[in-house]
């Protein structure tokens, strides 16, 4: 069986450089209007009878506000610019986090299992961001799994080389493989692209930028991305991340 492999473009300056500005300013941009919006809507409610027959499309208002405010939030992060609080981090302690949000939500008959051998390696990097990283990735795998009996992995461990990387850097990787339905080689060539989504377009979870702020997130952290599919055979995502240098550590 052939197994179709796909890991993120070499940056190209002059590109990342342009989405990333058109990204900061579409995201501000929606931002000015969006803020009134949702003020003035949450004030209104405020002020309204519990019973008010308005009440309900309000709330349906502010819900769909909120949306908007994470699918902006998704937008600002394809930008590489914007700045973050950098911290020590135990990778496997967040992605312990992570999976026990999912593992007592999963659909009947699917497992939900989580190894770790890199146990108290420290990387440097954004607790917030990391976090969505890794809640989307395994959100994802749960929606591959279509509802069927399966297993989702979530592992952590240590990487010296990886494939097309001509540093000397050690990694500490977090790979997250799940045996649904997998995905072609076209599909593969459009994953980074922003907007581009396989969820059906009534799907409102279906933005398109979730493998596009994966790509941006872990440019910002100084690491990889590498997937690997096959259609019927599910998929395994890595995401590479430096460890922090010894000398870093000892301070």
């Amino acid at each position: 069986m052939n197994e179709e492999r796909r890991t993120e473009p070499d940056p190209q300056t002059h590109v990342a450089q342009a989405v990333g500005a058109f990204a900061a300013h579409v995201a501000h941009s929606l931002n000015n209007v969006l803020f009134p919006i949702v003020a003035m809507t949450e004030m209104v409610l405020e002020d309204l009878p519990q019973d008010s027959p308005h009440r309900g499309r309000l709330d349906k208002a502010v819900n769909a506000a909120h949306r908007m405010q994470d699918f902006i939030t998704r937008i600002h992060a394809v930008s590489c610019k914007t700045n973050f609080h950098m911290e020590r981090i135990v990778l496997a302690d967040l992605a312990r986090e992570c999976v026990d949000v999912f593992r007592n939500n999963v659909p009947p008959g699917l497992v939900l299992k989580m190894g770790v051998e890199a146990e108290v390696t420290e990387i440097s990097g954004s607790p917030g961001r990391i976090r969505s990283l890794l809640n989307a990735l395994i959100e994802n795998a749960v929606e591959a799994m279509d509802d069927r009996a399966g297993t989702i992995d979530v592992s952590v461990s240590h990487t010296s080389r990886v494939a097309g990387w001509t540093g000397e850097e050690e990694f500490v990787t977090v790979t997250v493989r799940d045996d649904g339905k997998g995905m072609d080689a076209e599909t593969l060539e459009h994953l980074y692209q922003p907007f581009f989504t396989t969820k059906q377009e009534n799907d409102q979870l279906g933005t398109g930028l979730g493998l596009t702020m994966a790509y941006a997130i872990m440019v910002s952290h100084g690491g990889r991305v590498q997937i690997e599919s096959h259609p019927g055979a599910g998929t395994k995502v890595q995401l590479f991340f430096p460890c922090r240098p010894k000398s870093e550590k000892k301070r």
